[in-house]
């Protein structure tokens, strides 16, 4: 018995084993039931091995690895080399399929035809002197053999699951019914039964209304073989998954909850690289042959697979957050540079480390060779961890053992190759396979529409058939030309040919369960749809609203639920402890929450190292500079203007700068290009310095008596904070003007309302201890927009005199907007920090949350006001 494919098979072997069961039987002989796939491989297997003039058969691996030097010279015009040979790979298979390479004996008519017509004929003939063949060819080449008698034909053959037959299946089944063989088909029609058409609004109540609809079926009656099909799986199989696992599981949503197996599977793998344990030995093998992205590096470090202990997961853990925090130039960790980071902290993870960089040589060796040393190198890493590996991890560490033996297989050239080639292919072939866990024959099986075939069920739920998505659309094979495609019937040649394939499948659905639900959605993914043409001739009967079974009662009865009150309320905050700088109450302003966690909590942002500096560094930068400069270079208006008119202004500045940016300078040692970059950012530095302090000319007067002033254990209503102040001029007349340096755009309304967006200047004001202040001021230092903006005593209005206004934007201290408008709002902030004010209430709505780090603690996203409130604010 043959079978489209190997769940098909495979579901028939169960059904054979219950029925033997069943009959007290506690032994039998397998039954004789395969996947087309298998059965022609061992065909081929027994003669290749009865007749030593037979090809050897190229895996997939081979058979691309031939293309790719068949394509050499056209490889280097190409974007992607691998794809072009895996599409010349995919032509070249259709063609076998379709028993159509005669229709290369003459000229095509497009560029790109034509070029694949001469790689396949090179192919054919590269194959022919080394005797190899395409394993696409196997169907053929056994129905040559079965014609030759030089295989038996079988007494009878049934078939069952096929929609369509290839024609080179079509052949090798005429070969052997012309030898003798009785050829069957197992298919049989179930009696028509139950057919209910359903409608939903949008694809979330669809898949809604399935899972409820499950959950009341198993509970009537937990035997049932239920069968959901979808015309894409991969496209919903993530919404599939979240929304029946949320009704028909629900203690499974919990982080909390053990690992259970769920009342459904999907037929539908996952690549093999994407799986973690994979994944992990991925990574660890590219970072041997170039420094990995942060993020990746971050993954590996913290997925547990390189510790020996959960002692040393943590210290990873810990580590790789402060690595984040060191300000490194680029985003790509060297795994060298790894190693000496860890020497101290984990001694041990880096000897594993360096044992296993000694390990790998770049010079090239056999396939062969490098699979046997690519497991010893994940070994002596540690890899895969000190975790017991549960059945998952352990099946797909034996599934990467064996993509290790297929690679190895690609000594069939007796070619060499380097290590990090070696890896690529690797990675490559582990992202093309597909993987998935050995089935468990869930009550519930999810499945895509073609790979129902051949398979029973005693009810089933067709989902998601709407006129856009079933009949599936496709486009035709770019290398093969339209019209050689549209005559041989090949897929998506043809609307015609997708809607008579699409037909077929769904006449099979209908048949196979006696009680069968098909659903759509009004709304999908690209506009407006309608149930699919294709159901018109199944089901007569107008469409049923989904939420008919979104309304079902629960089979089981309901669940009490206990109420049990919390009077702890919130611990108050220590008096005397300091809560850190005036961000706490800035945090309090913009959302409680926010402040609460970060201050009370300890959340802590996981930093991002970006390529270059950072607006943060660079923010940094110039606060040093100005610090060196105010307090080394000059402390007086009139020493800058003898600075700027003697000349030594420039000589200071490059000074400074330089002296500033050595530390960086040193770290980007041997890296020409980054040593380019940090001389255009001293260089942009030294131009924006140079820009302000001539406006810093042009003032009245000044003495800049601190700079980078530390106010520490200041009281604000019981909040005790330490402040440090950018810089504290004194006028001639005694008086004072603070300072704050921003590089971004300011403006001196954050300091209004009763949660202001930069209370920072006002706390300095009001709690700093400044003797007479006659001024609070923003200096925005900006390419093209440095400005002094501010308030300050009407009596020192002629300070600023010479600035034009839209450099010198001041109002009085003394009006509505000054201090005494501030202490009541900053009074207030630090009132509720201090008793726990932790409410998701930010200031500015989905503005202020765009650039939080905390929307998956605080979950905001699930306020349906921000998402209005942001909507509105993008059509005003």
């Amino acid at each position: 018995m043959i079978t489209a494919n190997a769940r098909a098979a495979r579901v028939l072997h169960q059904a054979y084993a219950a029925t033997q069961q069943s009959q007290g039987y506690q032994a039998w002989t397998t039954p004789s039931v395969q996947d087309w796939q298998s059965w022609t491989a061992d065909l081929w297997r027994q003669a290749f091995y009865t007749y030593p003039d037979l090809p050897l058969l190229l895996d997939t691996q081979q058979e691309r690895v031939l293309w790719k030097r068949i394509q050499q010279r056209e490889a280097v015009a190409v974007v992607s080399p691998d794809s072009l040979a895996h599409l010349s790979q995919q032509a070249y298979a259709l063609l076998s399929r379709y028993c159509a390479h005669d229709q290369r004996r003459q000229p095509w008519t497009t560029l790109d035809s034509e070029h694949f017509r001469s790689w396949a004929a090179a192919f054919d003939a590269e194959c022919s002197r080394r005797g190899w063949a395409s394993s696409s060819r196997c169907d053929e080449l056994l129905a040559s053999l079965v014609e030759e008698g030089r295989i038996p034909a079988p007494a009878e053959l049934l078939c069952t699951g096929f929609d369509r037959l290839l024609p080179s299946q079509q052949r090798l089944l005429d070969a052997l019914h012309a030898r003798g063989t009785l050829l069957g088909d197992l298919d049989s029609e179930t009696p028509p039964g139950s057919r209910t058409l359903i409608c939903a609004n949008e694809l979330r109540e669809e898949i809604t209304a399935c899972a409820t609809w499950c959950r009341e079926q198993l509970a009537s009656d937990p035997s049932l073989r239920i069968g959901i099909l979808v015309p894409d799986l991969k496209s919903v199989q993530p919404a599939i998954d979240r929304i029946f696992r949320s009704i028909l599981t629900p203690r499974d949503t919990s982080i909390l909850a053990a690992a259970s197996r769920p009342p459904y599977e999907f037929s539908l793998g996952s690549p093999l690289a994407s799986v973690p344990v994979v994944r992990a030995a991925l990574l660890l093998l590219k970072w041997l042959t170039t420094p990995l992205p942060e993020e990746e590096a971050t993954w590996l470090l913290l997925s547990g697979f390189l510790a020996t202990s959960e002692g040393e997961a943590l210290t990873l853990a810990a580590l790789d957050a402060r690595w984040r925090d060191t300000g490194a130039l680029s985003p790509e960790l060297p795994l060298e540079t790894a190693r000496r980071k860890l020497s101290s902290a984990a001694p041990a993870v880096a000897q594993r480390l360096l044992q296993t960089l000694r390990l790998v040589q770049e010079r090239p060796r056999r396939w062969s060779e490098w699979t046997e040393l690519a497991p010893q190198l994940l070994e002596a890493a540690g890899w895969p961890g000190h975790r017991t590996p549960d059945s998952a991890q352990y099946q797909a560490q034996q599934r990467l053992d064996h993509l290790f033996d297929q690679l190895a297989a690609l000594d069939f050239d007796a070619s060499q190759t380097t290590f990090r080639d070696f890896v690529r292919t690797l990675t490559a072939q582990a992202s093309e396979t597909i993987f998935s866990l050995e089935s468990y024959d869930a009550p519930i099986q999810v499945m895509g529409a073609m790979e129902a075939s051949g398979q029973r069920f005693d009810i089933l739920w067709f989902l998601g058939i709407d006129d856009q998505a079933w009949p599936l659309r496709g486009r035709a094979h770019p290398l093969l030309p339209a019209a050689l495609q549209r005559k041989h019937n090949m897929p998506h040649a043809s609307p015609q040919q997708d809607w008579e394939l699409a037909h077929a499948v769904t006449l099979r659905i209908a048949a196979s369960a006696p009680v069968c639900v098909f659903s759509y959605s009004r709304q999908a993914a690209s506009g407006e749809s309608r149930c699919s043409p294709l159901l018109s001739s199944l089901v007569a009967t107008e469409p049923k609203p989904a939420t008919a079974f979104l309304q079902q009662p629960r089979s089981a009865s309901a669940v009490s639920l206990e109420t049990i009150p919390d009077d702890s309320g919130v611990l108050t905050w220590p008096q005397q402890r300091t809560a850190g700088g005036s961000e706490v109450l800035k945090r309090q302003a913009a959302c409680p929450f926010q402040a609460f966690a970060m201050g009370r909590l300890h959340t802590a942002v996981l930093n991002r190292t970006e390529r270059g500096l950072t607006a943060a560094e660079r923010g940094k930068l110039l606060h040093q500079a100005l610090e060196q400069l105010w307090s080394a270079g000059f402390t007086t208006r009139d020493q800058l203007i003898n600075a700027t008119a003697t000349g030594s202004l420039a000589s200071l500045l490059q000074s400074a700068v330089a002296a500033i940016f050595a530390p960086y300078s040193r770290e980007a040692a041997g890296d020409n290009w980054m040593l380019t970059y940090l001389e255009g950012e001293q260089q942009r530095l030294i131009t924006l310095l140079g820009h302000w302090l001539a406006i810093e000319a042009q003032r009245g007067p000044f003495t800049v008596e601190h700079v980078e002033k530390r106010l520490d254990n200041i009281d604000i209503s019981g909040l005790r904070l330490n402040l440090r102040a950018d810089r504290v001029d004194r006028l001639p007349e005694g008086g004072h003007f603070l300072i704050d340096y921003k590089t971004s755009l300011v403006t001196s309304n954050a300091w209004q309302g009763e949660r202001p967006d930069e209370p920072q200047l006002p706390v300095y004001a009001l709690f700093g201890g400044i003797d007479d202040l006659q001024g609070v001021l923003f200096a925005q230092l900006r390419a093209n927009a440095c400005k002094f903006e501010g308030l300050i005593a009407a009596e020192t209005n002629a300070h600023f005199a010479a600035l034009p206004k839209d450099i010198a934007k001041i109002g009085d201290i003394y009006g509505d907007t000054g201090p005494e408008a501030w202490e009541s709002a900053l009074l207030n902030l630090a009132a509720d920090f201090l008793h726990g004010e932790a409410a998701v209430n930010p200031l500015h709505g989905a503005k202020t949350c765009r650039y939080c780090a905390l929307p998956g603690l605080c979950r905001v996203a699930e306020l349906q006001a921000l998402t209005e409130e942001d909507n509105d604010d993008d059509e005003g």
